[in-house]
């Protein structure tokens, strides 16, 4: 112990009731000195894909040539490699679905020796998004090599769907779709892909005056519409790789026509009916805002109709408003 604590005595001694060590005395903590090191990088283990494929979500090994897979880089990477030591690793090597975590070095695996290999064709995994679209995932022809092509093709579908979890996008909806003429319009549509390479609109457009931002999760429509009519059109959310998702939309924008009525006359009957221009969801509902109608008129709430015999001589001024959807 002396090599340790050379010059200050009973510092390292749990036992000792003397002593200068931080811990001198404490036979609780017995360890004076302490040093740190790094975290652990975290190890990614990666999902192989063997003449049988595994379940999606489920670790497998193979001893390949190139040994077991991992990576400290990501899951993706991890994968990526696993794959390719699939397909360059020949011959092949039976994959054990439960390995021993100890395997022993001297006992040689199970070896097929092919005489023919095939190369997949083009796989396409589809899963399906909440609201009921679809995304898929394409791996190209020629990605996988086996020793079948139903072996080959198995082999690229479950990359694909292990692939299509990891980059699948899902696009929100609108909550509002619809908006008056000359109003404040603000709606935020959420996707499930972080970090898109570009969100645009590829088909249709937008009303004037409304235009399309985004985040790193999200797309706002956002303005003051300048024009009436329904509006179509079709986002894409673009990942890396070419992967993207697309979603149609459909906006409306109406507006009450009417900007001035008929006069009237004391004592005769009027008649006058406010309508909309552009497209309102069932019926509209009109109501008096602010100001007031002449004596003897009123409103219907359901027809926009204004009715009644005029008593009192005058103009008068007053707002309108439509509510659509009723």
């Amino acid at each position: 112990m002396n090599q340790f604590c050379p010059t200050t005595p009973n510092t390292c001694d749990p036992s000792s009731t003397s002593g200068t060590g931080v811990n001198a005395g404490d036979s609780a903590n017995p360890v004076s000195n302490f040093s740190s090191e790094a975290p652990d990088v975290p190890i990614f283990i990666g999902h192989n894909y063997p003449l049988d494929p595994p379940p999606l979500g489920s670790i497998w090994y193979a001893n390949t040539c190139a040994g077991r897979i991992t990576s400290t880089i990501s899951q993706q990477d991890a994968n990526d490699r696993a794959a390719q030591a699939a397909i360059t690793c020949l011959p092949y090597v039976t994959p054990q679905p439960n390995p021993d975590p100890n395997p022993d070095p001297n006992e040689p695996p199970v070896i097929f020796v092919p005489t023919i290999t095939y190369q997949n064709t083009a796989q396409t995994c589809i899963t399906t998004c909440p609201d009921g679209s679809t995304f898929g995932y394409v791996v190209a022809a020629g990605t996988v090599t086996a020793f079948s092509l139903a072996a080959a093709n198995a082999q690229a579908m479950s990359l694909a769907c292990n692939r299509n979890l990891l980059a699948r996008i899902c696009i929100g909806a609108l909550a509002v779709d619809r908006s008056c003429l000359d109003a404040a319009f603000s709606q935020t549509v959420t996707f499930t892909f972080q970090n898109p390479l570009n969100v645009l609109i590829i088909n249709g457009g937008l009303p004037t005056g409304l235009i399309l931002t985004n985040t790193t999760s999200s797309f706002t429509i956002s303005g003051t519409p300048t024009e009436t009519g329904t509006f179509a059109f079709t986002v894409q959310v673009l990942g890396p790789g070419g992967n993207h998702a697309e979603k149609s939309f459909t906006l409306s924008i109406a507006t009450i026509a009417n900007t001035s009525l008929a006069a009237g006359t004391v004592g005769a009957a009027y008649s006058q009916t406010l309508t909309t221009t552009g497209p309102i969801l069932g019926l509209a509902h009109w109501t008096v805002v602010s100001g007031s109608l002449p004596a003897g008129l009123s409103l219907n709430e359901n027809t926009g109709a204004i009715t009644g015999t005029p008593t009192v001589a005058g103009s008068s001024t007053f707002t309108v408003q439509m509510e659509d959807g009723f």
